[in-house]
């Protein structure tokens, strides 16, 4: 630990050559981080307020987007908190504290805190919807934005509240915590960083395994044929019914099938981006800082290029967005002229359960007018050909007809007599 006036031996002045080097490299970055993300924030904006010019539900009803939006607000706090370097090297020092220095750390502390707990906030709004299969209600969604932003403003102003001290001071090759706050920095950045990093990882990576482990269980059935026969030997009568359902997969419902498989597992490789970009360009500084508070303390030239690579984060976020934005936006919220059906809102996904049949749906990331829909159980791909024939009969003429009108409109429409349909072959 530094001693109480550790603040002195913290200022850079003049700038060595390799950090003034490094500040050049955090200070561009920064600028391109800065400059995008402010684009982006503007343009979502703006289609937010003049939603109706270009689609067909508002822009704020997609949860998604809505996080989206205020990780990159994060991110642009945490870019625009290293375009400062330009300053300290027109001043060919980095000293403290001053006001400058205090606005660097301020930006640095609440725009990392706050786009880890993003981060992690679009993972659990991710399994919920997808996994848990809960819609997240709009109040409990918009109390929790709020909430994380109330949280990321008390760890970032509490420090220098509580501080007897000069608590934003040059750590490294910018200014942040004063080395003297070992437990302010584990206790208010670290601890949320590490939980960030750790839980949207997790998360991740269980939402693609149970994707993958779906589309594995619905692959076995493009071509497959189930016949089912029931009995009934309880109630006021007794009957029995065979249901012979034949699914074909022709080689264009195959390769239609294969391709929505595809689009999911790309969905799937999207979703881990995110965390796993974060976790690369943010861990780097994070074991550096620590390494430091357990007395092994990096190189000088270290904390540039670690701070380039956080600097990034904004960059990376924006071309994931752009990557992901035209199925993301056309899916969910409809474009106008398009015929991308009902509003479908966030990325949760749909699992539709019922006695004989189950679906994954993966909503919000899909192309336009698709439907990404994975069979899973007895459903057959989309764009199969089935063909379903079902007789059913009964010992007791009594009950026959009060049967059939007890019959839901649902399980009518699947039987369907032979009479009815001799062999005919229906299109999904």
């Amino acid at each position: 630990m530094a001693p109480p006036d550790g603040n002195i031996h913290t200022n850079l002045d003049p700038l060595p050559l390799t950090i003034r080097d490094g500040m050049i490299a955090m200070g561009i970055v920064g600028v391109i981080s800065s400059i995008s993300t402010l684009t982006l924030l503007i343009f979502i904006a703006y289609r937010a307020i003049f939603w109706r010019r270009y689609y067909e539900y508002p822009i704020h009803a997609n949860q998604i987007i809505v996080l989206i939006y205020n990780l990159l607000l994060a991110d642009f706090q945490q870019a625009l908190s290293f375009v400062f370097s330009f300053y300290w090297i027109s001043q060919n020092k980095l000293v403290g504290p001053s006001h400058a220095c205090f606005a660097q750390g301020w930006l640095i502390q609440i725009g990392d805190v706050s786009s880890g707990l993003f981060v992690l906030a679009i993972a659990v709004h991710t399994f919920v919807n997808l996994v848990i299969q809960k819609p997240i209600s709009h109040k409990i969604f918009a109390t929790s934005v709020l909430a994380i932003w109330a949280f990321c403003l008390f760890l970032t102003m509490i420090g220098p509240i509580l501080s007897k001290d000069d608590f934003f001071i040059p750590a490294g090759a910018w200014c942040w915590f004063n080395e003297t706050h070992e437990n302010e920095r584990l206790y208010l950045h670290y601890l949320w960083i590490f939980i960030a990093q750790g839980g949207a990882l997790t998360i991740y990576i269980s939402v693609f395994f149970y994707l993958r482990g779906q589309l594995a269980k619905s692959s076995k059935l493009q071509i497959s044929s189930v016949t089912e026969s029931v009995r009934n030997a309880t109630g006021p009568y007794k009957g029995k019914g065979t249901t012979t359902t034949t699914i074909f997969g022709p080689s264009n419902a195959n390769d239609s099938f294969a391709a929505s498989r595809q689009r999911i597992m790309r969905t799937a490789r999207y979703m881990v981006v995110y965390p796993f970009a974060y976790v690369c360009l943010t861990l780097p500084l994070a074991t550096g800082r620590i390494s430091s508070m357990a007395g092994r303390q990096p190189p000088l030239v270290f904390f540039p290029i670690a701070g380039t690579l956080m600097a990034s984060c904004g960059i990376i976020d924006v071309v994931l967005y752009l990557t992901t934005r035209k199925a993301l936006v056309r899916g969910s919220l409809g474009v106008k002229g398009s015929s991308s059906g009902r509003p479908r809102f966030g990325i949760g996904g749909l699992l539709r359960r019922g006695p004989r049949s189950q679906s994954i749906r993966l909503g919000g990331l899909r192309d336009e007018g698709e439907e990404d829909r994975i069979p899973v159980g007895v459903e057959a791909p989309l764009d199969g050909i089935i063909v379903v024939s079902k007789s059913v009969f009964t010992t007791t003429d009594t009950f026959q007809s009060s049967a059939m009108s007890q019959r839901t409109d649902s399980l009518q429409s699947m039987s369907v007599g032979r009479e009815e349909v001799p062999q005919s072959w229906n299109k999904l």
